[in-house]
């Protein structure tokens, strides 16, 4: 339980702690658990949870049940689901797995903040505990007690259905769960009072030191747009355009012809249409370009080093989604032969 109310007390942070370019690609983006945190726990614990909360005693008859130790909770089965591939925080069967972080990251930073996390709230149990004990309560009671408490507090961070959905985004804030998307955005958790007492209090970072991590991963995504957006251009002027304008050459010779040779001919109309839709994208991927370059420039002038994450993530970043769709069309009209990367189909498809 401290575990499941230490991820519900700082999610922020747990999602600052993974937040990252990269990463920010695929929480939410169907390859990935979404930028909300929450807990799977699995049918049977949440049924004994469940049962806790309400003063129930649950009982079990299965094999291969794991044991507490403690009267009123029972043994529960080791959970034999599908481990909920969606869910960013899941217990499967005898741990809890942090599903968030990119394949990429280093493990240190996660690891460092749920540590502190839950070390914290292990003290704060224990302290309600000896309160309990103090008024000459049994300890098993007091653990009880103390248990429904934080499970009551903190189940609102306990999903187990399908967290990419849409419903639970809506359901999800409801409960008052944090959807932070962007890591300029998430990172701000870093240097959150709540965040930086914690630290402090667990004498793992200073405020100092705090500071210093959030303004060089800041930095960091800064500087990681920037390249991504450069190179954009670069492709874009020198790989995809250049191949668009060849075919486009291609298209106003065989438009030529027709015209010369069959005038009236249903073809030039159809040759017409798709001269004029390659000429489009092109057109589009270029004023896509000349608008990321204008944003990346005016970017690149901003000191502070939030702002500058920012205006990164939020006025230059958006620009690339509508290169990618002029390209992508582009991609779907120019020919195998006259496009200078392997097309997507190849990439799936053929070996």
């Amino acid at each position: 339980m401290s575990i499941i109310k230490a991820v519900y007390d700082h999610s922020l942070l747990l999602r600052a702690s993974i937040a990252s370019s990269g990463n920010d690609h695929r929480l939410g983006a169907n390859e990935a658990p979404p930028a909300i945190m929450s807990v799977f726990l699995g049918a049977q614990l949440t049924q004994v949870l469940e049962d806790l909360a309400k003063g129930v005693t649950t009982k079990g008859t299965e094999p291969e049940w794991m044991h507490f130790g403690i009267d009123k909770i029972p043994a529960i089965l080791r959970d034999n689901t599908d481990r909920n591939r969606t869910s960013p925080f899941a217990f499967t069967g005898n741990k809890f797995e942090f599903r968030a972080v990119g394949s990429s990251f280093n493990n240190a930073v996660p690891i460092t903040v749920l540590n502190t996390i839950v070390a914290n709230q292990l003290i704060e149990t224990k302290k309600e505990i000896d309160s309990k004990l103090k008024s000459k309560k049994v300890f098993k009671d007091a653990v009880i007690d103390v248990l429904r408490k934080l499970y009551k507090e903190s189940k609102g961070v306990c999903f187990e259905g399908n967290n990419y959905s849409a419903e639970w985004a809506a359901e999800a804030k409801k409960r008052g769960l944090p959807n932070v998307t962007t890591t300029p955005d998430a990172l701000k958790a870093w240097v959150d009072k709540k965040s930086v007492a914690i630290f402090e209090d667990m004498k793992v970072l200073s405020k100092t030191e705090v500071h210093s991590r959030h303004h060089i991963k800041l930095e960091k995504y800064a500087k990681d747009i920037d390249i991504e957006a450069k190179l954009v251009i670069e492709m874009v002027n020198s790989i995809f355009v250049p191949a668009g304008v060849h075919y486009q050459n291609t298209l106003v010779k065989s438009l030529r012809g027709l015209k010369e040779f069959l005038p009236k001919h249903g073809a030039l109309k159809s040759q017409t249409d798709l001269f004029s839709e390659v000429s489009s994208k092109i057109e589009a991927a270029r004023k896509g370009v000349a608008a990321l370059q204008e944003s990346l420039e005016s970017a690149d002038k901003t000191e502070d080093a939030e702002e500058k994450a920012l205006a990164y993530c939020h006025k230059v970043k958006p620009h690339f989604d509508a290169i990618r769709n002029a390209i992508d069309g582009l991609e779907g009209l120019v020919p195998a032969k006259d496009w200078p990367l392997p097309k997507y189909r190849e990439m799936l498809f053929l070996i």
